[in-house]
């Protein structure tokens, strides 16, 4: 069961998630442990949370206090506003049909982490469908950077990686 199908059915994840914030959080930030990147697409027996360690240790870019605020966030908004995207997939696909074959002509760079399965697609490894397929609709696509070791969360998880993507692509942009 793919994850976004999961989701369809109003009620169903917000009453899984807001179960217990706190765990969720930890979660859904921290990682489910799975050592497959492309996992995370998955939806297991009993739920999204099923099959995690709501006590696997924090990754060293995410504090308790980070953890803290993020559960104080949701604990007071909940999270049917975020889950509603995915209820929305078919409603923007067709508010964004005039628009279907439109491309990006702006200069382009794409950064994201070789452990976020959105990324390496099927397989979980290298560069996935998407990615490659980024030349197609980028006009002006400048490079790609895949950070080793990072994965859905690149900017917190590997700062100085994504930050030296993103002042190297700016420093060409002002020389051209």
């Amino acid at each position: 069961n793919f994850y976004w199908q999961y989701f369809q059915e109003p009620g169903v994840a917000e009453a899984e998630f807001e179960r217990d914030v706190a765990a969720t959080m930890r979660t859904v930030l921290a990682g489910r442990g799975f050592s497959d990147p492309t996992a995370h697409q998955f939806v297991h027996e009993g739920g999204f949370l099923a099959c995690a360690d709501p006590n696997r240790p924090l990754p060293a870019w995410l504090t308790e206090a980070d953890l803290a605020y993020f559960t104080a966030v949701y604990q007071e908004s909940g999270f049917r506003g975020g889950l509603n995207w995915y209820r929305n997939f078919d409603r923007n696909w067709e508010l964004l049909a005039p628009w279907a074959d439109a491309k990006v002509t702006v200069p382009a760079l794409f950064v994201g982490g070789l452990r976020d399965g959105v990324v390496t697609g099927p397989g979980g490894e290298g560069e996935g469908p998407m990615v490659q397929m980024l030349p197609t609709f980028c006009t002006d696509l400048r490079g790609k950077v895949l950070i080793e070791g990072a994965g859905h969360w690149n900017q917190q998880e590997a700062p100085a990686a994504t930050n030296q993507a993103l002042l190297g692509f700016l420093a060409g942009l002002s020389r051209a």
